[in-house]
């Protein structure tokens, strides 16, 4: 399926339809359209998949160089309104999802949305993907920020295991603070993936969608850039590996290695060179924390987010984080400083048994005056 063209679902579209796909691929689709507000706004370039209880069964398949276009969501799939995608054995390799100025691009190879989920399984690769400015060589990108280079994940649950994410980005756009999520941006509320929460979901209260749950993944190579610009408004990258808000996911035998958070050429720090934890305490990290999760969760306690026997080495935030043109300090210099090399919790309560931490680091250069 090459060369088609959509607002929505390049390559292909359903709508209420439950399909079963086997050994296909998707390469150099493109969508690009505009709402109904007239903002840029695109989504599924490779494929769109929407409906409540419809499922997308696919295996052995790739997904290769598709764009979602300006204000983009998922350069690979798109999968929203309660929509479920299964994926077993399936790649993405250099996808890609735009911003706009009204529009974070979100998920360059994956972007989940409105109570939709997605299982993806041993086999299953996405490498070279980008969320973020369009042309990111500009001197001023006047767009958003990306999120989620390789999987954007709102409001919706999602599940990992044995997925190996690499070399994905996101990218910093002149709008706003910085992008989120090299490999995987996660935002929403919905405790662990266990059969034990999902059970006690009576209330209807959005937490049966299972949160989110990541087993045996590696997480290698993925970029969190900062501003192409050098100004003290310039956006710094958050979470290398992953940027988590207001989730509760549970990450078990990960491995973190070679991931980077990127500073910008302003004041913004660059936050968490693996995994940015932000405003996600759950509710088990202490009976106080638990009475009031209880009191605002329908009576059900929500999990911290946890990290259980995962491996962190050679993460880094930073300024220069990852040289991209030869220049030790990366695209011209980086003012801003580094916050958890590995990982940066703020406002969080994690939880973490059994890991691993190794030769990760937060870095902090400032230019000389004969740079200014």
């Amino acid at each position: 399926m090459a060369k088609a063209s959509a607002g929505i679902g390049g390559g292909a579209y359903l709508d209420d339809s439950d399909a079963t796909v086997s050994g296909c691929r998707f390469e150099n689709n493109v969508a690009e359209g505009i709402d109904l507000f007239g903002q840029l706004a695109s989504f599924g370039a490779g494929l769109a998949t929407r409906g409540p209880t419809h499922v997308l069964d696919m295996s052995d398949s790739s997904f290769v160089a598709n764009a979602a276009g300006k204000g983009g969501s998922g350069g690979g799939i798109w999968v929203e309104d309660g929509a479920k995608a299964v994926l077993a054995r399936t790649k993405f390799v250099n996808n890609t999802a735009a911003s706009s100025y009204t529009h974070k691009g979100a998920g360059g190879g994956v972007a989940v949305s409105a109570s939709a989920s997605l299982t993806m399984s041993e086999g299953c690769v996405l490498e070279g993907n980008v969320a973020g400015p369009e042309d990111v060589g500009a001197s001023d990108p006047s767009c958003l920020s990306g999120q989620g280079g390789g999987i954007h994940v709102s409001g919706s649950a999602i599940t990992l295991s044995g997925v190996s994410l690499r070399r994905n980005r996101c990218e910093t756009g002149a709008l706003d603070a910085g992008c989120s999520g090299g490999a995987v941006s996660l935002t929403g509320r919905g405790p662990q993936a266990t059969a034990a929460v999902a059970a006690r979901d009576d209330d209807n209260n959005n937490n049966d969608s299972g949160g989110a749950a990541f087993d045996d993944c590696l997480f290698e190579g993925n970029e969190a850039r900062g501003a192409a610009t050098n100004n003290v408004y310039s956006g710094a990258g958050q979470g290398g590996a992953a940027a988590i808000r207001f989730a509760f996911p549970r990450f078990t035998g990960c491995n973190f290695t070679g991931n980077a958070a990127e500073g910008g050429g302003g004041a913004a720090p660059a936050t968490g060179g693996a995994v940015l934890l932000f405003l996600s305490r759950g509710g088990g990290s202490s009976p106080a924390a638990a009475a009031a999760a209880a009191a605002s969760d329908g009576g059900m306690e929500t999990p911290p987010p946890t990290f259980v026997n995962c491996k962190f080495t050679s993460n880094i935030a930073g300024s220069g984080g990852v040289p991209t043109d030869g220049n030790a300090l990366g695209r011209g210099f980086r003012q801003g400083h580094g916050i958890g090399g590995a990982l940066a919790a703020i406002a969080s309560s994690p939880l973490l048994s059994g890991c691993s931490f190794w030769n990760n680091s937060a870095v902090a250069v400032f230019p000389s005056s004969s740079d200014l």
